[in-house]
């Protein structure tokens, strides 16, 4: 079984068992899909989907720690969580920007064509 199917499976199993009010059972399921997760991002650390989907488990994860009072792992939980998502920010905002140099070449401070002209005040037309 890959480890994308198995992510599932462990997400789906966890979101059955929280919505019968086994919120450990869910924890327990999140936390092994958290760690196969964490090893997708460790395999291509500039994956924004796998950083995406690990920074999803461990919102929800911190999220049950909190609502089971075990506070300091839902803080750690949701620490690593808020920073996978900056690098998902990151990443996409990185990708975003060179798509657009490629189908934009860059001609002024904002890589836009006529920039120049805008940023000195003349008109491009």
């Amino acid at each position: 079984m890959d480890n994308g199917k198995r992510i599932r499976d462990l997400l789906d199993n966890g979101d059955r068992s929280h919505n019968r009010g086994d919120v450990d059972a869910a924890i327990r399921a999140y936390q092994e899909a958290c760690g196969l997760a964490e090893a997708a991002v460790e395999q291509d650390t500039e994956d924004a989907d796998a950083h995406e989907l690990l920074a999803r488990i461990q919102l929800t994860l911190g999220d049950w720690q909190a609502q089971r009072n075990d506070l300091q792992a839902a803080v750690k939980t949701l620490k690593a969580a808020e920073s996978n998502w900056e690098k998902v920010a990151a990443l996409r905002y990185a990708q975003t920007h060179e798509g657009l140099l490629r189908v934009v070449p860059d001609t002024g401070l904002s890589g836009l064509p006529g920039a120049a002209q805008r940023s000195s005040g003349r008109s491009p037309m």
